[in-house]
């Protein structure tokens, strides 16, 4: 096996486990066991020669000729959910017109139909329709849910608080909630129920929120864990007498055995693997919809989700806290050093869904590149300005607080000043206690203005918000630290994100566009 890897024998390649079998040859003659101790590393090893034979074929993948089109002038257009097959129907823009518009008339099947300007391929059609049309009686399903859209997503709390439960109505539409109905006719949807107009209407408080969030989750080095990266060391595993007794032992390959690492071996792999299906199967879908979410992919470590704006960092932190702890009944978590990063966009119900993706999918890269172990923020305004940062797990504390002030009414007109003087506090040199007290002052300032206005006496926001500063900026050091040992940090480019953290908490708090 060795050889088949480039070394001439097994010490070459996987020394580590080398180490471990010295071990076993250290143990005095009259105390070793009468069963051979020279498969530490087999597994492992066996794991590698897998692994790489599978990228190597990966490599070599051979990719099928596509066969030229015999009528260049008669190809079909593409279909506007899958843009790279071709659309059904007639080639001819006139047939093709009036194939389509007498699809979209016809195809109703139990709220399931096409919309105005859509044209499938066969591949989105199936997707589309397989559902009502043949998986729900094949199946035994009298009454399936589809998922949500996004508009419904976002106003999932209000809906519940205002007693309406869309799965009564066979044709939901999130767009009732917010669009008159001459908008709704323009685009040929049906208008609300006059039932549910008037219960709709009848309903006073805050309007539903106009803003999700798309939550996008995966756990970090894990194919680290899996080739034994990061396993522990001999010593650290082993029980303290057996360590003891070992250390009594006058021989340098015990010093070295202990402190490799441990190999890995199929018990480890399947309990992995168990922790991971049992995460992925009955603790993601449970935490997301205790957060009244709806899970659109659950994986094992990687996940993607669609939840309520003031509920998707509550979610990930249960998340985190399941992912290494479990559930505490029926199987542990991935213990406290596996770590899993994710990304949060906060977005409109109208934006492009494949912008949403990608941005929430950006904001978990940028949370591993910083370090890992962190959640990134992305805010995308209806107006165009796009916001983000990074903060740390523990650091989220403090922007679920902000948000609570928020939501009961404290003034963000603070977070506008203080970002209108940036250029200056995020200047090389500036004293980190005079940013604070810029911070402090600013805050309470706002504060003290709004609240003896109306006669309530002021709480201090601004020192909480300057103390909020300082955690974050300890948070931040300390993990470029872990990464750049010896460059100077850009203290200036931690407050940009800090500002946008705490403008984007009046955002989440808001729920909706000014």
């Amino acid at each position: 096996m060795a050889s088949l890897l480039g070394g001439d024998n097994f010490e070459d390649v996987w020394p580590e486990a080398h180490k471990i079998r010295c071990l076993s040859d250290a143990i005095p003659a009259s105390a070793r066991p009468r069963y051979t101790q020279k498969s530490a590393g087999l597994w492992q090893a066996q794991l590698d020669l897998t692994a790489r034979i599978m990228e190597a074929e990966r490599m070599v993948r051979h990719i099928p000729h596509a066969p030229p089109a015999h009528d260049l002038d008669r190809v079909p257009p593409k279909c506007s959910l899958l843009g790279s097959y071709e659309r059904m129907g007639p080639e001819g823009f006139s047939d093709a017109k009036q194939f389509w518009d007498d699809a979209i008339k016809r195809w109703q099947f139990k709220g399931v139909r096409l919309r105005e300007g859509e044209r499938f391929s066969s591949v989105a059609l199936t997707k589309r329709f397989a559902m009502p049309v043949y998986l729900a009686e094949h199946l035994g399903l009298n009454r399936y849910r589809r998922f949500p859209d996004t508009a419904t997503v976002a106003a999932a709390d209000w809906l519940r608080d205002a007693g309406v439960d869309r799965h009564k109505c066979e044709k939901w539409n999130g767009r009732w909630l917010h669009e008159s109905c001459k908008a709704l006719e323009n685009d040929g949807e049906e208008a609300v129920p006059p039932d549910l107009s008037k219960h709709l209407n009848d309903k006073h408080g805050p309007h539903p929120p106009t803003y999700y969030a798309v939550l996008v989750m995966d756990g970090d080095d894990l194919g680290k864990w899996l080739r034994g990266e990061l396993m522990p060391k001999v010593r650290d595993v082993i029980h303290p007498k057996l360590r003891d007794w070992f250390e009594c032992i006058d021989d340098s390959r015990v010093e070295e055995g202990l402190a490799a690492s441990r190999p890995v071996g199929p018990a480890l792999h399947a309990t992995i693997s168990g922790v991971l299906g049992h995460f992925a199967t009955r603790i993601v879908p449970k935490i997301v919809n205790e957060h009244n979410g709806t899970l659109i992919y659950s994986g094992g470590d990687d996940l993607l989700a669609l939840l309520p704006a003031r509920r998707a960092i509550g979610c990930a932190l249960a998340l985190r806290r399941a992912y290494q702890q479990g559930d505490g009944a029926e199987m542990s978590g991935m213990g406290v050093r596996a770590t899993i990063s994710a990304g949060i966009a906060i977005v409109h119900y109208k934006e492009d869904l494949r912008l949403t993706l990608d941005a929430a999918r950006n904001a978990e890269a940028h949370a591993k590149d910083v370090g890992k172990d962190a959640l990134g923020l992305r805010f995308m305004r209806r107006s165009g300005e796009h916001s983000g940062a990074i903060i740390d797990w523990d650091g989220s504390e403090w922007f679920n607080s902000l948000v609570n002030d928020f939501e009961k009414g404290a003034s963000n007109r603070w977070t506008y000043r203080l970002r209108a003087v940036l250029p200056v506090l995020s200047s090389a040199g500036i004293p980190d206690d005079l940013i604070a007290a810029e911070i402090r002052r600013l805050g309470n300032r706002t504060e003290e203005f709004e609240q003896n206005r109306n006669g309530i006496e002021p709480q201090g926001l601004g020192t909480r918000v300057a103390e909020w500063w300082q955690s974050y900026r300890k948070d931040r050091y300390e993990r470029y630290q872990r990464i750049h040992r010896n460059r100077q940090p850009d203290v200036g480019e931690w407050l940009c994100d800090f500002v946008a953290l705490c403008q984007g908490a009046a955002f989440v708090a808001r729920g909706r566009d000014d």
